[in-house]
């Protein structure tokens, strides 16, 4: 695919380029302009463009055109749009005589609506601190890269924007009294209290969170990091936020394995500074162990309830589900055992999915789903 005289990307022609590739090549499914190298298309056409100008930034481009069909663009909201490209520069949204229209973003590196606030602003001053971090990517592409996991996040994706809205509003400092551990990082500072013996987190306390989504994912993580070890904290604690402030668990934020800081650079910024923890505390302790053996139980009240109060509760979840399931057993108190028989070969596995986030959701997040053992129904094959 190439771009038009005028520089126009058409993005039919990219994503049909892309998914050929994908069969016809063995390695680099990328098409003839370099930064797409680091694209990889959405179901989502909103987060589909997003990502791919942010390719384009990332590779040193300061603007880009795309243009779309009227096929290809319908039912886009617009303002959705216009929110998720708001940081990364000025947006246009042009409609085309023959259809269709052409979305044009200028001013990408070292610029974004975002930076535009004043100084006076901390959510300005930290917009223009990105917007530093940014420019650098395309001088020093590494260095930039890990400089954007130093400062606290300005904007996030759309996907994670009404959980972390109420996270803010709800999120208040918390002082943690002789803090075994106390990191900092862009001005936000960590205090965790830990527990010698077991080394799980106990109480949790953030200050000097200068931007809203900052805010937000502090507030979540206020819930998150408590019980945990702080090993299970570095290793796993920004893939538990990514996953908490999901609007829907069912869609996943970017194509391919879910890593934080692919689905949103605000998660590489929390992945440093729990990391920076892990690492005062082996320093302080002198304990530099690096296995993770951290293994949940379930809840006080689920551990508390006899065998027939759980299978209960699970009938209970089935029956309103309306899926065709039967509970056969619970097996160490996780395992829950079920029978799909009913439902055809090639629903099982999205039918499994769906409701293990279910019971997960309404009843423990510890429980695990496990389709009964098929055994064979070949008796000869069975005497051998």
């Amino acid at each position: 695919m190439n771009a038009s005289s005028k520089g126009v990307i058409e993005y039919a022609e990219l994503v049909s380029e892309y998914e050929n590739n994908l069969i016809t090549n063995l390695r680099s499914f990328g098409v003839n302009l370099d930064f797409l190298e680091l694209w990889v298309p959405d179901a989502d056409v909103v987060r589909s463009l997003l990502n791919l100008f942010e390719a384009a930034r990332e590779s040193g481009r300061n603007a880009l055109q795309v243009r779309m069909t009227g096929q290809d663009c319908q039912g886009i909201d617009r303002a959705a749009l216009r929110g998720a490209l708001y940081a990364l520069g000025t947006v246009s949204v042009a409609d085309q005589p023959e259809g269709g229209v052409i979305i044009a973003l200028d001013g990408m590196i070292g610029q974004g609506e975002g930076a535009k606030a004043p100084l006076t602003d901390p959510a300005g001053v930290a917009a223009r601190k990105h917007s530093a971090a940014i420019a650098a990517l395309h001088r020093t592409p590494r260095q930039g890269t890990a400089q954007l996991a130093l400062l606290q996040p300005v904007v996030i994706n759309a996907v994670y924007a009404e959980a972390v809205r109420a996270c803010a509003a709800d999120y208040r400092e918390n002082v943690v009294d002789a803090p075994d551990v106390t990191v900092a990082l862009d001005s936000l500072s960590l205090r965790l209290a830990v527990d010698a013996e077991t080394k799980l987190i106990g109480k949790v306390g953030f200050a000097g969170a200068a931007t809203d989504v900052m805010r937000g994912l502090c507030g979540a993580l206020l819930d998150i990091l408590p019980g945990l070890t702080l090993q299970e904290a570095a290793d796993h604690g920004a893939i538990r936020l990514e996953y908490r402030l999901r609007s829907d668990p069912s869609v996943r934020p970017v194509a391919g394995v879910v890593l934080p800081s692919a689905a949103d650079g605000a998660f590489a910024f929390v992945e440093s500074l729990l990391r920076r923890a892990l690492a005062a505390w082996r320093t302080q302790s002198g304990d530099d162990g690096i296995i993770n053996e951290f293994d949940p139980s379930p809840s006080a009240q689920w551990m508390a309830q006899s065998e027939l109060e759980r299978t209960s509760r699970i009938d209970r979840l089935i029956a309103q589900s309306g899926m065709k399931l039967e509970l056969i057993a619970i097996e160490w108190d996780v395992r829950v055992v079920v029978c799909l028989d009913e439902i055809p070969k090639d629903q099982k596995q999205t039918v499994l999915m769906k409701f293990e986030r279910l019971i997960k959701k309404e009843i423990d997040p510890r429980l695990e789903l496990f389709n009964v053992e098929q055994k064979d129904k070949s008796a000869l094959r069975r005497l051998k």
